[in-house]
């Protein structure tokens, strides 16, 4: 996707799958507790011209129970920049930060970043290489403090991506 077109074309999901302990959590959100949590996993049909995602774009691998400290590459379409302030274009490009991550909770990890609000989902990439398709995936973006200029990931690990993928067959 870029502004406004997909190339590839789109690929619904089929079936998704998140854990348990996500379903389970109640109260407001806590990137401290919950993050480690904010974990899914989806199959995904075909597009119109019968193609597979993987097929059309590639695909990467995924990484769990490595450190806390990665130099990752975080990406994703945010509307909101860390101030919750609407970002020009919002929505229509790809942003990314490149930076060290640190080690914010029990399972969680954090890293500079001036992503806001629209953000949720995207990826920590680590190994990443412009224009190659290549990379792990080792987590994805699940929360920001108003004001902070950092985002923060469950860190992917037995507990999270593992269960989910075996359950979906990633």
């Amino acid at each position: 996707y870029r502004n406004g077109k997909a190339p590839y074309g789109t690929f619904p999901a089929a079936t998704c799958w998140v854990l348990t302990a996500w379903v389970n959590l109640s109260g407001s959100y806590s990137i401290n507790s919950w993050a480690q949590h904010d974990v899914g996993v989806c199959t995904m049909n075909k597009n119109s011209a019968g193609k597979t995602l993987n097929t059309a774009v590639g695909w990467m691998g995924r990484e769990w129970n490595y450190s806390y400290i990665r130099h990752v590459h975080n990406m994703g379409y945010p509307f909101n920049n860390y101030n919750n302030n609407s970002l020009p274009n919002a929505g229509k490009y790809l942003r990314t930060c490149i930076a060290e991550t640190y080690q914010q909770a029990t399972e969680v990890r954090g890293m500079g970043c001036d992503h806001g609000g629209g953000i949720s989902g995207g990826p920590w990439i680590t190994g990443y290489a412009p224009d190659i398709v290549t990379g792990w995936a080792t987590g994805v973006n699940s929360g920001i403090f108003i004001g902070s200029q950092n985002i923060f990931s469950g860190r992917f690990n037995s507990n999270n991506i593992v269960p989910l993928c075996n359950s979906a067959g990633c």
